[in-house]
Parts: structure tokens; C-alpha cells; sequence
């Protein structure tokens, strides 16, 4: 229902778009707002629009070519105002309707010209704000017409709304087959034309005027943006762009007094000056005057010093720009005033060095005293040997650099580890060897993401890269002598893109492909794509094969199919070598292929599985395919000739005991639920080679565990989460014992090359550390314990019997009729009822007496006092100043006190409640 309704809206949107247009004109494409057309690609004579609804047009673009031409007949161009004018050979464009026309662009190329632009062409289109007309060299040109007639004046009226004007229009001698300027005797525009709006103009027309602001500049003064690059300029001496008050942006060319035509222009605002085939005269006084942001200068004549020399007071310079301008030395002194510059671009030049090597008299010119804002160098097709003679490595903002197309012949790292926001390097198309780091190193480039070494002579990916970059994401190294690439750089996990193309690869290992989007294999010395059998199909990569020397098998033929089915391979076309049957045959056409090849299925293979045989040499190998079957174990029958097993990307936990595997040579099981391996996994295969165990559960490996594997010669446990701790140490010393391949990686470190021993001592010192700490700790503790106990022994005691309750008791205790006897004072009766009342007698237990509640009425109060004090256990004292001031108080203090004496133990306890006045207790003799 969903997609019905959509294709009911797509074929509305389009009839309803027919109906606005008419019929939109062949090889243009047309909507209610624009129009963009390849013109005149087939038809001699054509209107651009026949309806009447050319007033909706916003935007006209037109690309004008002319396809399978014959030298002897040409077409030409012709821009009318109206419709009457049409000659054989030749297609005109009607814009007389286009009232509402913002944006218009005419570009004709190949062998198609612009020959008429007629009167008042364009007068009437006053809501343009974009024109171009540009006409491009065309080739061999034959044609026979007049320059003069390109454009009728005046072509141009009153446009209140331009703001870019771009016209180029190359005149040709008149009967002749050489391109040659040929003077305008008169211009597009008339004596009224305006432009009030107008900020960029760039003309490329033939000028010849000794004073183009009399007359041909006048419509255009206020423009800000002025491009004559493509425009002769035959007299300069009193050639004046005095008009131009507002001018930022001026490019020129073919001029010689470029110095006295710049400082002609008025006022403080030019910014940016672009020069192209301009030659300086050799004056004491070349300054120019103004304040230049951005400086470009090609072929300048006759050469740059000249240049730099009337620059020197340009000191707020950002950009400079000089290409093909003979330079052959880059000295300090002629850029120490360019401290702001943060675009430097010396390309095309022959500087070779920055010193005098015989007497050193010049000093590295680019330094981070002389640039120190430097984030953009160009430095290529110069004859540079050694980077460090150019420029030094404290250049710490820079963040391109090009030194490609140069002659150097080997990458010193140490010449690189200083520029420490570097994020691109450009070393292509130099005679680069090898890569070396003549000083150890101990910084790196961490921001580096972009490396390129194409077109060199290495002869391997060095690993000093990965060690010197860690961060780099894409690496070319097309077009060298690569023949192998160093397992080493399987855990370089950052990088994306890598293009090895035109090498002499055979092969690479597999985990070079975990974390790659892209890398293109094409122009190499593949014959085997086994090793791409290993891809999980979870990676998000993109490769290209083309132009290898596949031998094709069905194995092959296998692996690229699945290669295809994946989204993997980029390649629309693949061709093999060495199998008749399938030369010229695009063998990514499966179907078409495995009816050339007889890739024979066994009838003992198990459901889901391909069984087949391939040819290496003389022998017949039996191969078995069961990945993505949703196995969840191995498969329960199979040829007993198999010698290779592909059980990849299915649910297999357990190894299987059968003998079934017992001719089994190669075991691919990556992408599985295989948590663990020991020394009985592998009973089932005694004649194993190879082991494929990537992307598992695997986190430890046991000691012996391939001792019964007699033939391997390569595992690879890539993927897999191992305990890079002491345990796995036996690996290494197992691996130098055997001499064979093991792949696996410890935090991002290839297990070959793991650390283990300082990871082992580490691990001891680490426990002897954590041993002694401990030891230390308690015996802290303990003395702690010791000197609290010793000086706090009183309060500890007390906070023991608060605890457990316990407390030593005579044998004369046993027949007390109280526990305790509360000695107070009367103004604390109330603490003693509902504190010491409350906690002792009704929580904890207690028995107290309390002379309030016990005291035996009609006794004397001393006779209660003493037989409450010889009926307790304790007397507990509550001692303030009211206590002290009561004689009778006082009296049972000094009662529990005789007791105490008496028993020879402690029979009274004294608390203060409040701070005591020292007189009272010096009265009472109680201190």
C-alpha cells in the first residue's frame, strides 16, 4: 500500500511537472525553478524553450558541445534577442522571455563557439544577479569568421541586480588555424550601462586601452573582486586602476610594471593579489603599499627574489603562493618579515636547500622563529634531498606538508617526530628506499592521519610507521616494490584506507583486514585469494583485485563469490589466468562460471556443506565448505579424503573425538562460540597444518596444548580476548621451538613480540609491593593498637564493659541486694529519672537504688545512707556543685568511700556531670 502510493506521487509529481514545462528540451534536465543542459549535443538547429513558461525560470545552465564533428564543418553560437536570426550550422538561444532570471550560464568547449552575441541580448534580464559566458580553446579550430561580430553593441543594458560578471571570450585571427588575441575595437556594454551592484568582475577579453578608467572600466567601479589574469595588457606605463576604490581582490597578468599599477589603486583595501606571467623591473623602490593578506604568484619574471624583495614590508601576510618562478634557494632572510605567514606554496621551483653547503653562510630558512604561525607547506616538484636542510622540526603549528615529486631517497623519522600538530604528509614520487630513525625516538605523531608514499622504492610497510604514527588512517603506498607486508602491523588498528596497489604482493595476512574500510589490492602479483577466505563478514570493508593473476579453481571461484555476496569486492569485472576455460570470462558471473568449471559436489558431504575437488600440482585436494550453515557442531559426515574443513561463522562450541578428521589438514572455525582449548581439542585431527580460530571466546591457552599436532605450522587465534599475564609466557619459547606462524595479539601487541618478561616482573614486583605493603599495614596497625590500649586503658576498659557487659565481681558480691547505689544531689533528679534510670535499670538490666524510691521511711537518713551503701555493689557518685553543697552528699561519698576501704575493692564510681568549682572541692577534700 505504502510503495503504490509513493509511485502514485512520483508519476503526479512528474505529469504535473510536464505540464509547467511543456516538454523540457532533449539532454536537459528541468524542474519548475532551473534548467541544466548538455545543448546542442545532437541536433543542428534547436530552441532552448518552446512554451510560454520561460518567466518561471530562475537558473539556466547550459554546457554547449559539439560531438562527432568532422574538421570541415562547425557550428557557432548565437545569443539573440529575438528569433529571426538563424543561419545553417548555427543554434541560437532566445532569452528574451527570462524576466525572472537570477542565474545564467552559457560554456561552450570542444569545437563549438560563441559567434554572435546580439544586440541587447541580455538588456532586459534585470533580475539577473549571476552571468557567465565562458568559451573554451577549442582544438585545431578550421573555422572561417569575424572576431569583430562575437559581440553587437551594446550587448549589456541596465542590471540593478549583478553581482558576478565572468566573461571569457578568446578572439581568433580571421582565416588563420593559430590562436591569437586579436584586439576589441569596441565593448559589450553602452555608454549606459550599470552595474550598481556588481562585487566580482572577471574578464578575459583582448583590452588594448591606455586608460581602461575612462571608458571601459566606468560601468564596473564598484567592484571588489577584479580578474584580468586572462586579459593582454600592451602598454602598462599609464595604465592606472586609480578608479577602483573598493577593490580587495585583484588578479593580472601579461603586464610589466605590475608594481606601479597596484600602487595605483587608491586607498588601504586591497587584500589579496594573484599574479600569473608578469615580469618586475630591477628599481631601488618596488614597495608596495598595500597590506596584503594573500600573495600568488606564477611565472613571475625573472624570478621571485625580484617578488620578496617589494614584499618585505608585507608583514601581515597570511598566503604565499609562488609556483614556476625559479627559485633554486629558500633563505631565511627572505621570509624573517613573514612572521604571520600560515600558507607557504613553493611548488614547481628547483630549490634543492636552504644553506650554502660549502661555507654555510645561510641558515635553515623555515624555522619556528622565521614562521612560527607556518600550518600549510607545499614544497613539491623541486629537487629537495633531505628535509631537514629546509626546514627544522620545531614548527609546531604546521599541519599539511607536501614533499612530493622531489628527490629524496630515504624518510629519516627524526626529521618528522617534531612537528607535533602534523595531520597530513605528502611524500609521493620521490626515490624513497627505506624509512628510517637514525636517533632513538621517544616522542611520536600522534595527529599524523595521513600518510603518502606512493611511487617510491620501498620495499615493505615499515614498522617504524606504526610505532612513529599510531593514529594514521590512511597510508598509500602505490606503485613500489611491496612483496610482503610484516604481520607486525596486523594490530595497527587505526588505520582505514590503504592502498597497495601496482606492488608485488602475493598475499596478506588476514588480520590486516579487521579494522580497514577500503584497500585496493589491484596491479599486484595475487594468485591465490585464500587468504580473503577468512573474512567473518562482519567487517565494513571494501576491496578491489583488479588486474592480478588469479589462478581460478573452485575454491577460488568460491571465495569470490562470497567475497562478492559480502559487498567486499568493488570490482565489476575480474579475469583469471591459466584456465582456458575461463579466460576472458568476467568470473564474478557465478552461475556462468560454474558451468565452465566442474566443480564436482560428493555425496557423502554432509547437508549444507560444498564438497569439492581442486588441483594443486599433480595431487587432487578434497575440500569442504560449511561456513554460514548454522552449524552447531561439526559436521557428522564428510568424504574421508577432506583436507580442508571451513566451519566459519557458525554456533560450534566443542571439538568433535570422531576419526572422521583424521586426513584434516587446514581447520577454518572462526566466528564461533569455542570458549576454551586444551591438549585433548585437537585428538580428532592428528594430521593438522593449519588452525583458523579467530573471533572465538577464547582467553587462555593451557601449556601443551598442540603437542599432539606434529605437522602444524600455523595458528591464528586473532580476535580473541587472552590473558596477556605470565600464564601465556610458554607460548613464545613453544613458538621459537617449533618454527612456526602464530598469530594473536596482547593489548594491541602482537604475541610474538608481547613483553612478557617485563609484564612478569612486573607482576612480581607488583606482589612484592603489595606483600610489604601489607606487612607494613598490620604492623602499623598492631603498635597503633599497643599505644592506644597502653595510654587509653582506662577509657578502653570502660568501653569494654560497655560492650560485653562483663565485669570481674568478689565472691563477697553475691548477696547484695542492688547493683548499684546512685549517690546525686536533688537538683539532678531529674537526669537521674530519665537517664540514668532509663539506660541502666530498664535496658541494660540494672538493680539500682535510688533514695527517692528505696530509702526506708522513718529510718535516720544516715542509717539508710550506710545500709545503701553496704546493700550495693557499687555506688555510682554523680558529682556537680549541688552535690557538693549537700552536706548529706557529701556524707554518702564519704560512706561508699569507707566501704570501698573496707572490702579492699572498687566499690565506688564517680561521674562528673558538669565542670566543679576547685574551692568546693578543696573544702570537701575531693580533689
Amino acid at each position: 500500500m505504502v510503495y503504490s502510493t509513493l509511485l502514485t506521487i512520483f508519476f503526479l509529481s512528474a505529469w504535473l511537472e510536464s505540464l509547467c514545462w511543456g516538454s523540457c528540451p532533449s539532454n536537459c534536465l528541468c524542474n519548475k525553478d532551473a534548467i541544466s543542459c548538455k545543448y546542442l549535443e545532437k541536433n543542428y538547429t534547436t530552441r532552448l524553450v518552446n512554451v510560454t513558461k520561460e518567466t518561471a525560470m530562475n537558473t539556466v545552465h547550459l554546457t554547449v558541445r559539439a560531438q562527432m564533428l568532422t574538421a570541415s564543418y562547425q557550428r557557432f553560437l548565437v545569443i539573440v534577442r529575438r528569433t529571426d536570426i538563424l543561419t545553417t550550422g548555427r543554434s541560437y538561444i532566445e532569452l528574451e522571455h527570462f524576466s525572472n532570471l537570477e542565474t545564467l550560464t552559457i560554456i561552450t568547449s570542444r569545437r563549438f563557439f560563441i559567434e554572435i552575441i546580439g544586440y541587447g541580448a541580455f538588456s532586459h534580464l534585470r533580475k539577473l544577479n549571476r552571468l557567465v559566458i565562458r568559451e573554451e580553446r577549442p582544438e585545431n579550430h578550421n573555422g572561417y569568421f569575424d572576431p569583430t561580430r562575437i559581440i553587437e553593441y551594446p550587448a549589456f543594458g541596465h542590471f540593478p541586480q549583478l553581482e558576478y560578471l565572468n566573461i571569457h571570450l578568446p578572439a581568433f585571427e580571421y582565416g588563420t588555424q593559430t590562436l591569437k588575441y586579436q584586439p576589441f575595437h569596441r565593448w559589450p556594454w553602452g555608454v549606459n550601462a550599470s552595474f550598481p551592484r556588481l562585487r566580482t568582475f572577471d574578464i578575459s577579453m583582448n583590452i588594448t586601452v591606455s586608460n581602461p578608467c575612462d571608458a571601459f572600466f566606468k560601468p564596473f567601479l564598484n567592484a571588489t573582486y577584479l580578474d584580468l589574469h586572462q586579459t593582454f595588457i600592451s602598454n602598462t606605463h599609464n595604465y592606472s586602476l586609480g578608479c577602483f576604490e573598493h577593490l580587495e581582490s585583484l588578479t593580472m597578468g601579461k603586464s610589466l610594471d605590475v608594481i606601479g599599477v597596484l600602487n595605483s589603486i587608491p586607498g588601504n583595501t586591497l587584500r589579496s593579489l594573484h599574479l600569473n606571467s608578469v615580469e618586475l623591473k630591477d628599481t631601488k623602490d618596488c614597495a608596495l603599499h598595500h597590506r596584503l593578506k594573500t600573495l600568488t604568484a606564477f611565472n613571475v619574471l625573472p624570478n621571485a627574489d625580484m617578488l620578496l624583495k617589494c614584499m618585505q614590508i608585507q608583514v601581515e601576510l597570511e598566503t604565499l603562493i609562488l609556483k614556476n618562478s625559479n627559485i633554486r634557494k629558500l633563505r631565511r632572510k627572505d621570509l624573517k618579515k613573514f612572521t604571520n605567514l600560515k600558507v607557504l606554496v613553493l611548488a614547481y621551483n628547483s630549490i634543492s636547500t636552504g644553506f650554502d653547503r660549502e661555507n654555510r653562510s645561510e641558515l635553515v630558512a623555515l624555522t619556528n622563529k622565521t614562521v612560527p604561525n607556518l600550518n600549510f607547506l607545499d614544497l613539491s616538484y623541486n629537487e629537495i634531498t633531505s628535509i631537514s636542510e629546509l626546514i627544522t622540526t620545531d614548527l609546531i603549528r604546521l599541519e599539511i606538508m607536501n614533499v612530493s615529486h622531489n628527490y629524496l631517497q630515504a624518510l629519516d623519522l627524526n626529521e618528522i617526530v617534531g612537528y607535533r600538530s602534523l595531520r597530513e604528509l605528502f611524500l609521493s614520487f620521490n626515490s624513497i628506499r627505506s624509512v628510517i630513525m637514525k636517533e632513538p625516538a621517544l616522542s611520536k605523531v600522534p595527529s599524523l592521519w595521513r600518510l603518502d608514499l606512493g611511487h617510491n622504492l620501498l620495499e615493505d610497510i615499515p614498522r617504524l610507521l606504526n610505532v612513529t604514527f599510531p593514529n594514521l588512517q590512511r597510508l598509500n603506498v602505490e606503485d613500489n616494490k611491496i612483496s610482503t607486508v610484516s604481520s607486525e602491523l596486523v594490530a595497527w588498528k587505526n588505520i582505514r584506507y590503504l592502498n597497495v596497489k601496482n606492488n608485488l604482493l602475493t598475499r596478506l595476512d588476514p588480520g590486516f583486514f579487521d579494522h580497514l574500510d577500503f584497500i585496493n589490492l589491484a596491479e599486484n602479483e595475487i594468485k591465490d585469494v585464500s587468504f580473503l577466505s577468512y573474512l567473518s563478514g562482519a567487517e565494513n570493508l571494501r576491496l578491489s583485485l583488479r588486474d592480478n593473476h588469479i589462478q581460478c579453481d573452485c575454491e577460488t571461484i568460491a571465495t569470490l563469490h562470497a567475497l562478492r555476496q559480502f559487498g567486499f569486492l568493488q570490482d565489476l569485472t575480474l579475469t583469471c589466468d591459466g584456465n582456458s576455460a575461463l579466460r576472458n570470462v568476467n568470473i564474478l558471473h557465478y552461475e556462468t562460471v560454474i558451468r565452465k568449471v566442474s566443480c564436482e559436489h560428493h555425496r557423502d558431504c554432509f547437508r549444507n556443506c560444498r564438497c569439492f575437488r581442486t588441483k594443486e600440482g599433480k595431487a587432487l585436494v578434497h575440500t569442504a565448505n560449511c561456513s554460514d550453515s548454522q552449524l552447531t557442531g561439526f559436521p557428522a559426515s564428510l568424504p574421508l579424503s577432506t583436507k580442508r574443513l571451513y566451519v566459519n561463522r557458525n554456533q560450534v562450541e566443542t571439538f568433535p573425538s570422531t576419526t572422521l578428521f583424521s586426513d584434516l589438514q587446514e581447520l577454518q572455525a572462526a566466528d564461533n562460540n569455542i570458549g576454551s582449548i586444551s591438549n585433548s581439542s585437537f585428538t580428532a585431527f592428528p594430521k593438522l597444518q593449519y588452525i583458523n580460530l579467530d573471533r572465538n571466546g577464547i582467553a587462555e591457552v593451557v601449556v601443551g596444548t598442540f603437542d599432539s599436532l606434529l605437522f602444524l605450522s600455523m595458528v591464528s587465534l586473532k580476535g580473541n580476548s587472552l590473558h596477556c599475564d605470565c600464564s601465556q609466557r610458554w607460548i613464545q619459547d613453544w613458538i621459537i621451538k617449533r618454527n612456526l606462524t602464530f598469530i594473536a595479539t596482547c593489548n594491541d601487541t602482537t604475541l610474538t613480540n608481547f613483553d612478557f618478561t617485563e609484564q612478569c616482573d612486573k607482576t612480581k614486583f607488583i606482589l612484592n609491593v603489595v606483600a610489604l605493603a601489607v606487612v607494613l599495614v598490620v604492623l602499623a596497625v598492631f603498635i597503633a593498637l599497643v599505644a592506644i590500649t597502653f595510654f587509653y586503658r582506662t577509657e578502653v576498659e570502660v568501653l569494654i564493659y560497655n560492650r560485653y557487659k562483663q565485669f570481674s565481681r568478689d565472691d563477697s558480691d553475691t548477696d547484695k541486694d542492688y547493683d548499684i547505689f546512685i549517690s546525686y544531689s536533688n537538683d539532678d533528679s531529674v537526669f537521674v529519672r530519665n537517664v540514668i534510670i532509663q539506660k541502666m535499670e530498664t535496658e541494660w538490666g540494672y538493680k539500682l537504688c535510688i533514695h527517692e524510691r528505696d530509702f526506708l521511711p522513718g529510718e535516720y537518713i544516715a542509717d539508710n545512707i550506710a545500709n545503701a551503701v553496704e546493700k550495693s555493689r557499687r555506688t555510682l557518685t554523680l558529682l556537680s556543685d549541688s552535690y557538693l553543697h549537700s552536706e548529706w552528699c557529701v556524707f554518702e561519698f564519704a560512706m561508699a568511700h569507707q566501704q570501698s576501704l573496707k572490702d579492699r575493692c572498687r566499690r565506688l564510681v564517680v561521674v562528673k556531670l558538669s565542670d566543679l568549682d576547685s574551692n568546693l572541692l578543696a573544702k570537701e577534700n575531693m580533689g
